[in-house]
């Protein structure tokens, strides 16, 4: 879900443009842009759902959507804390890419949604926490 999002961020922000969604922060992200992660992330679920023979496509069709959001804002918070300690970027182990962290700010991100959620639901998959 993380890399769909962004990479539907990406394509829809540069394909249609339009205003910009937290320009102090983030400069080149737009509305757009949101949309197309949420699009892409909900995609995901989709494909989930149906590789998993789920009876119903909506509760990983939604919980994709939330992750797209959830990969915006991880993204966001990671390019705010650039601006906070005045770094261009995050790192140089892959050079022309921010750094490393902003290949994994979205992962991050979610990774935490995810864990609490589980946490929140009582489910082993939150074991390791």
């Amino acid at each position: 879900v993380a890399w769909a999002a962004d990479t539907g961020a990406y394509l829809f922000g540069r394909l249609i443009g339009g205003p910009k969604m937290a320009p102090v922060l983030s400069p080149n992200k737009t509305w757009a842009g949101l949309i197309g992660g949420v699009f892409c992330g909900a995609c995901i679920g989709v494909a989930f759902s149906l590789a998993l023979s789920k009876p119903s496509v909506l509760p990983l069709t939604a919980a994709g959507a939330v992750l797209g959001i959830v990969s915006q804002g991880g993204d966001l918070l990671e390019s705010y804390m650039k601006r906070r300690f005045r770094v261009k970027d995050a790192g140089s182990i892959i050079p022309g890419h921010g750094g490393l962290l902003d290949r994994v700010d979205s992962l991050l991100a979610m990774s935490w949604v995810t864990g609490l959620a589980s946490w929140a639901a009582h489910d082993k998959v939150a074991a390791w926490m």
